[in-house]
Formats: structure tokens, C-alpha cells, sequence
């Protein structure tokens, strides 16, 4: 549940928009997340939607990920790991990273490194399938 304080306060509209994400099998854009909302609250705005989206992944709550075409995805997980996304149908899928390659990423600075988010870009099998 979402801190009850003046900065970050609970509102239903937050709740809602928290919970589609963390329920969302996939990584959301705000303009999905806004589509199923308005079926749960049709009076919800889309800035509404946006901004508890960008409180949501400031707070740690939720966290975006901005793709190469400038799309922002929202994921229900802050924890390190990686992302897989298809160039051609942009699909993003989460690529739990193991150890050994979080070490080697570690080791390419000597600074502290906390967290990491590393995003793979390619074909998915699916659209490779499409393509035989």
C-alpha cells in the first residue's frame, strides 16, 4: 500500500493504476494502463494516469523503462533484472539475470553499483516464427 503522507497521499486513482501494474503480466505503456483503468473508473483521466504513474515509479513502487523508440513501459518490479525487447513487435519480457553476468557488469566500473536494468534488443522467437 501506497504511504499515507501530504506528498504521496492514497487515492482510489492511485490504487487502481497501481494495481493494473502489478497485475499486468506484461510491461504496460500509460495508454494501456489509461484503457483498462477507465473500465474499472470511466471518469479517470489520462493525465491522471500519468502522473500517478511518474509518482509511482519515483516512490519505488513500480519502475519504467524507456525503449528506443521512446515508449515508457511500466514494470511491477524495482528489483535488478533484465529485458528482452522485440524490435518488430515490441514486446518487453523480463530476463531474471544471474550472478555470475550481474559480477562481470560490477566489475566494468569501480563504482558501487546498486541496481541494474539492462535492456537486450532483438527478434522474439515468435516474430522469427512469423518469418519462416
Amino acid at each position: 500500500m501506497i504511504t499515507n503522507n501530504k506528498r504521496y497521499r492514497h487515492s482510489k486513482q492511485r490504487q487502481l493504476i497501481l494495481g493494473i501494474v502489478q497485475n499486468a503480466a506484461d510491461h504496460p505503456t500509460a495508454d494501456r494502463i489509461f484503457q483498462i483503468a477507465r473500465k474499472q473508473m470511466p471518469t479517470i483521466s489520462l493525465g491522471t494516469v500519468y502522473r500517478n504513474l511518474q509518482l509511482l515509479s519515483e516512490t519505488g513502487l513500480i519502475s519504467s523503462i524507456r525503449l528506443d523508440d521512446k515508449s515508457i513501459h511500466y514494470d511491477r518490479s524495482c528489483a535488478s533484472h533484465f529485458h528482452f525487447v522485440c524490435r518488430k513487435c515490441h514486446h518487453v519480457e523480463d530476463i531474471p539475470p544471474d550472478s555470475k553476468t550481474t559480477q562481470q557488469l560490477h566489475a566494468l566500473t569501480d563504482h558501487q553499483v546498486d541496481n541494474v536494468h539492462l535492456q537486450l534488443y532483438g527478434v522474439c522467437r515468435r516474430c522469427q516464427n512469423k518469418q519462416e
